[in-house]
């Protein structure tokens, strides 16, 4: 629902209203645009370290390299990661992921950069992914009650898709003044800023957890108690999984079909933005599920509990 002479609608307008969460919002879309950035930096650097003919391997390996750990991370760290406040997680992805950007982009400058120690960096930089991803969604949740928390995180979403669209066709440009592990130090800028503002939003206090069996634990229960969670991550692995290759595919013949220019590959990666893009920014007007609306503080008073 848009109030008269408003854009937003009024949820949109209620969340982006709130201190904490324009500050998360912003942090988080600089970082999200670092990541934009690394799309087509991220390949190129692969691409100018690969051996001849190797081009498609070590690409495949940067790229999961990128990913891949944070899957192991999430799972191998709950123990020690499980109980720790969300930002203090946001900013431990974001420092570190700072720390080894920064370092691949100095090495490779410096012609200390080989093909080993560039997959390494990648993996040790994604290692909290997982973590961070998730403490950014668990700060929503601290600073909104679930009538809110779709549009705050729709708009979250939209940044980072927008993000995809933007991302790379900057990086297009600037990979062809300046060398890609330039670009990669920006996007570790991007990191080491959102590391530090999102040490600066204010939560309010959350109740005590409850001790226990691990949170890890507490998840499968939860996906076996709701079997259309579990078919849900189902499907959206085996997306993942079918259209991984075509991250590794479309750098590698971006150089053919393109004549080696970066800006080629600055197109593919921001063409398959622009649909999650316009899909992320409507998901928040549909309100909450089931309500076809976001309901008003009145009304809310009223519901039952």
């Amino acid at each position: 629902m848009t109030a008269p002479g408003r854009l937003l609608p009024e949820g949109y307008h209620t969340v982006s209203s709130d201190p904490g969460f324009r500050r998360l919002a912003t942090a988080a879309l600089v970082s999200f645009l670092g990541d934009g950035l690394s799309v087509v930096a991220l390949v190129w650097v692969a691409l100018t370290l690969a051996p001849p003919g190797d081009e498609g391997l070590v690409v495949g390996a940067a790229v999961a390299a990128y990913a891949l750990p944070a899957a192991v991370g999430a799972v191998l760290l709950a123990p020690w990661l499980g109980r720790v406040d969300a930002r203090r997680l946001v900013s431990l992805n974001a420092a570190l992921r700072a720390v080894a950007l920064g370092t691949v982009a100095v090495l490779h400058l410096t012609g200390g950069l080989g093909v080993a120690g560039y997959i390494g960096l990648l993996a040790v930089s994604s290692v909290l992914g997982a973590w961070g991803n998730a403490g950014l969604y668990t700060i929503v949740s601290r600073l909104f009650g679930a009538d809110r928390r779709l549009p705050a995180n729709s708009l979250l979403s939209t940044a980072q898709q927008v993000s995809i669209v933007v991302g790379p066709a900057l990086a297009g440009v600037l990979v062809g003044f300046v060398d890609a592990a330039v670009v990669l130090g920006l996007d570790a800028l991007t990191w080491a800023f959102l590391a530090v503002q999102v040490l600066r939003v204010k939560l309010p206090e959350a109740g005590a957890a409850a001790p226990g069996r691990s949170r890890l634990s507490a998840g499968f229960r939860l996906l076996a108690r709701r079997p259309h969670l579990a078919g849900l991550l189902a499907v959206t692995a085996g997306f993942v999984f079918l259209y991984g290759p075509v991250e590794v595919a479309l750098p590698c013949t971006s150089p053919t079909t393109c004549t080696g220019r970066p800006a080629c590959s600055a197109r593919t990666g921001r063409s398959s933005g622009s649909g999650p893009s316009s899909a992320a920014c409507s998901a928040g007007c549909c309100g909450r599920p089931g309500s076809g609306r976001w309901s008003s503080p009145s009304s809310r008073s009223g519901a039952a509990r």
